[in-house]
């Protein structure tokens, strides 16, 4: 569960990108705390403790049993359906088997993640294609993605 959140909140940016939507009802925020100097670094602790953490985060793990994944836009798309679910399995099934070595090394990072979905192009054919449409996208925190 730590790697699965840390992937997420690490890569917020790309995630945002591929959801397509920035929301107040889905926050990136809410993992971030600071040292005693003032600089940021996240934590997921809270999250994976299932207590204490915000409904209306990026990943909701409130409940017991499930994760809630609320970054996604709607869409009646089959495409934009399956890029979802195969981003949500894709991350999953990547942060599975990975160890501490891997970590040490940049595994975390988006770069391991989206090769990872090259590789795999063929499990995740919909988040393969979505990937090379949005890559190039800035965000706009006030915009949705129409990607």
């Amino acid at each position: 569960t730590h790697r699965f959140l840390y992937l997420i909140y690490k890569n917020s940016e790309q995630f945002i990108k591929l959801a397509g939507r920035t929301s107040d009802f889905a926050k990136f925020t809410d993992v971030w705390q600071f040292n005693e100097y003032g600089k940021p670094y996240i934590s997921v602790a809270k999250k994976i403790s299932h207590h204490n953490t915000e409904r209306y985060s990026a990943v909701n793990t409130n409940n017991e049993h499930t994760i809630e994944l609320r970054f996604f836009r709607g869409t009646m798309l089959f495409s934009g359906v399956m890029s979802a679910l195969e981003l949500a399995h894709a991350s999953v099934e990547y942060t599975r088997d990975i160890n501490i070595s891997d970590i040490q090394m940049g595994a975390l990072s988006w770069e391991w993640f989206s090769d990872y979905i090259r590789v795999n192009n063929g499990l995740y054919p919909n988040l393969y294609e979505r990937i090379g449409r949005v890559n190039t996208l800035t965000i706009n925190s006030k915009q949705e993605i129409n990607a």
